[in-house]
């Protein structure tokens, strides 16, 4: 069994929203309760209140399970949960996607909930911002890649957790044990977080001043095909693989033998799924989107006004090592990266 370790990452923002983050959930707890005591005749009794959850992906992709987790434990006994799930992870086309947001829609109207959790991207662009953005309806929104602005968040009646990448940091780490090798080549997928993604690498190595290119794929095919390309590029020097769950057909023990015969290069991910395929892993976790989404939604049960309630930024992040990938590739990386890292072994399956 594993113990889970935390990387403490040199980023001085992250560390002081994370003493700010249970500084605020503290208070949020002691003004709710006070504000709940006062107001006790204008509130909904708990046993009788309905939590809504839009949840962008579907039950088994990883992500959402623990998001999905996350929310069970700690709305348990605060309201009755219901979940309707988009399942956009594998739908590309703007008009299925605004279909299931019309969808979502009409069972948030249908439901007449106290307040509603909308996980990740989708959910936030084809239901809260077309049909609920300043309603009387609260909103909490998670798994919000790399912030709202593209929606013109903040709106009077939504707060919550975004997700930020961690993969800058991580690139830090590296070019300091490397500086000569910093050309990043990012294998991406399709998708309205694919794209957020790639706008987000694209800012970060811009900022960082260091040579980057990015690579768009539609299937398992083209992504083999490109993977291929990228390791026998003379000029890549790391490989970033985004995720990959927007393919329709994915044959993990082909590509996992695929990858292990043809990587020639360090390559790293920020989703615990593509660990299999990587070197290196600095990965987030969907449970601190779901508890923290869960505690806000409570907050506001128990009468906090949802406009006392900032949107707050992710900050636990998980530094794994591969080390079958790694002698694959013959790479040593020194003790000081590899003792802050979790050691992955592939899971039965």
């Amino acid at each position: 069994m594993h113990t889970t370790h935390f990387i403490s990452l040199p980023v001085s923002s992250l560390q002081t929203w994370r003493v700010l983050s249970l500084l605020l959930l503290t208070v949020f707890s002691v003004l709710s309760s006070k504000s709940a005591l006062a107001n006790s005749n204008n509130n909904t009794n708990s046993s009788q209140a309905v939590c809504v959850h839009i949840a962008s992906y579907k039950i088994g992709y990883e992500w959402q399970d623990g998001i999905d987790a996350a929310l069970s434990q700690h709305l348990n006994q605060a309201c009755q949960l219901k979940t309707f799930y988009m399942n956009t992870q594998n739908t590309l086309s703007t008009e299925s996607l605004t279909q299931r947001g019309e969808q979502a829609k009409d069972f948030i109207e249908r439901e007449q909930p106290n307040v509603v959790i909308v996980s990740d991207d989708d959910a936030v662009k084809y239901v809260l911002q077309p049909y609920f953005r300043d309603h009387r309806i609260p909103f909490v929104f998670c798994g919000l890649n790399n912030g709202g602005a593209v929606y013109d968040l903040p709106y009077s009646n939504a707060t919550g957790m975004v997700e930020y990448s961690p993969v800058g940091q991580l690139l830090k780490l590296l070019f300091s044990i490397n500086p000569a090798k910093t050309h990043v080549a990012y294998l991406n997928t399709l998708g309205t977080t694919a794209e957020k993604d790639a706008l987000t690498f694209h800012r970060v190595m811009k900022r960082m001043g260091t040579p980057y290119t990015i690579y768009t794929v539609a299937n398992q095919e083209e992504w083999r095909a490109m993977y291929l390309k990228i390791h026998n590029d003379p000029h890549v020097d790391l490989v970033f693989l985004g995720n990959t769950v927007a393919f329709k057909n994915w044959n993990h023990a082909d590509n996992l033998a695929f990858t292990l015969v043809n990587s020639q290069k360090l390559s790293f991910a920020e989703h615990n799924w593509m660990m299999p395929y990587v070197s290196l892993g600095i990965l987030k976790s969907p449970y601190e989107q779901g508890a923290w989404a869960a505690q806000t939604a409570k907050a506001i049960l128990n009468g906090m006004p949802v406009e006392r309630l900032p949107v707050v930024p992710n900050r636990n992040f998980q530094l794994w090592s591969n080390l079958k990938q790694l002698n694959a590739i013959k790479q040593t990386l020194p003790d000081s990266l590899l003792s802050q890292a979790i050691l992955y072994s592939e899971p039965a399956r």
